[in-house]
């Protein structure tokens, strides 16, 4: 998948990738920068499902829905 967010400063961040139960599945460290940012996160390895994906930046952390078909 291909993930796109914004920042407004450059900042090391984490994006992590949950089972419906909780379970952490994946976990990548990426560094973004200032202004708009797109990162490929390897997704191949997961099985059919809806998982959790959680990016966490030093403000907190956004988490969005991820259905992989």
């Amino acid at each position: 998948i291909t993930l796109s967010f914004e920042v407004e400063n450059a900042e090391n961040m984490t994006v992590s990738i949950y089972s419906l139960t909780g379970q952490k599945i994946l976990e990548n460290n990426i560094s973004a920068k200032s202004g708009l940012n797109q990162k490929i996160i390897n997704v191949e390895n997961l099985e059919t499902g809806v998982y959790i994906l959680k990016l966490k930046s030093s403000l907190g952390f956004v988490t969005k829905t991820l259905s992989i078909k």
